[in-house]
C-alpha cells in the first residue's frame, strides 16, 4: 500500500504529489506554476471502493458541489447541485445548493462529510442522502472557519469509527515552524476537542480506515502520525 500526499513546493515544482511506499518517497506529479483554483478549497477526489467510482469537488454548468464518476457513465452530484439556499438539516443533500469547491470527506460508513466554509457548518449526508449539521452534545453547531494559511490544509477527514478531523487555524511565528490547530469531534461523546501540530502539512486516512497528519519541520522531515479525538497518538 501507498500513501499519496501533497509535497511542499520547490523552485522548479510547485506542490507535487508524493507517494510514500515504506519509507520512500517519489514524485508522481508537479507543475511548474501554482494552479489557479475557484473556490475555498483546492479540489481533489476520493477513490470509493465501495462503488469503484471517483468522487470529486467540483463547478459544473455554474453549480459547486460533490460530484461522483463511474467508468462509461457521465458524472453526477451526489451533493450540491441543488436550488435549497435555506435549512439544510433533513433536507435532500442534492437539493442543497452549495457555494465554492468543498472540503470533503466520506467515513466508513459511506456518510459525505462536508465542509461548508461559506456557511460555517460541516454537513453530514447519511446513507439515505439526508443532511444533519454536525453539532455538540449540547446541541451547538460545530463551526468550521479555518483562519490562517489555507493552502492545501483545508481539508477535513474521518477514521473508522466516524470521528471527523479538520484543520482549524495556523500560522508561522518569525524563524519558525508553521504551527496549526487541528479540532476533532467524537462520535461517541460529540464534543470537540482542539490540539496543536507542528509543521502540518496534511490530514488524511489511510485504507484501514486510521486518519493521520503529515506533520513535521520540513519538506525532508515529516511523519505519519495517527489522529484519535483526544489528541495526537
Amino acid at each position: 500500500n501507498a500513501l499519496y500526499y501533497l509535497g511542499g513546493a520547490r523552485p522548479e515544482q510547485l506542490n507535487p504529489l508524493v507517494r510514500l511506499t515504506g519509507t520512500s518517497e517519489t514524485v508522481v506529479a508537479g507543475a511548474p506554476v501554482a494552479p489557479l483554483v475557484d473556490g475555498p478549497a483546492p479540489p481533489f477526489g476520493i477513490w470509493n471502493a465501495r462503488s469503484g467510482s471517483l468522487i470529486y469537488s467540483a463547478s459544473v454548468g455554474g453549480k459547486s458541489g460533490i460530484l461522483e464518476a463511474r467508468p462509461g457513465q457521465p458524472p453526477r452530484f451526489i451533493a450540491g447541485g441543488g436550488t435549497e439556499t435555506n435549512e439544510a438539516e433533513g433536507k435532500s443533500v442534492t437539493d442543497l445548493t452549495i457555494y465554492g469547491i468543498s472540503a470533503f470527506t466520506i467515513d466508513g460508513e459511506g456518510r459525505i462529510i462536508i465542509a461548508d466554509v461559506f456557511r460555517r457548518r460541516i454537513l453530514v449526508a447519511g446513507s439515505d442522502g439526508k443532511v444533519s449539521i454536525l453539532k455538540t452534545q449540547g446541541g451547538d453547531q460545530v463551526v468550521f472557519a479555518p483562519l490562517g494559511t489555507f493552502s492545501t490544509l483545508q481539508r477535513i477527514t474521518a477514521d473508522s469509527a466516524g470521528n471527523i478531523y479538520w484543520y482549524s487555524d495556523g500560522a508561522t511565528p518569525t524563524g519558525g515552524v508553521f504551527t496549526a490547530t487541528v479540532s476533532a469531534w467524537s462520535r461517541a461523546t460529540q464534543a470537540v476537542t482542539s490540539f496543536t501540530v507542528v509543521g502540518l502539512a496534511a490530514i488524511t486516512r489511510m485504507e484501514d480506515g486510521t486518519a493521520v497528519v503529515i506533520a513535521g519541520n520540513s519538506g525532508t522531515f515529516r511523519r505519519v502520525i495517527r489522529l484519535t479525538p483526544n489528541g495526537l497518538g
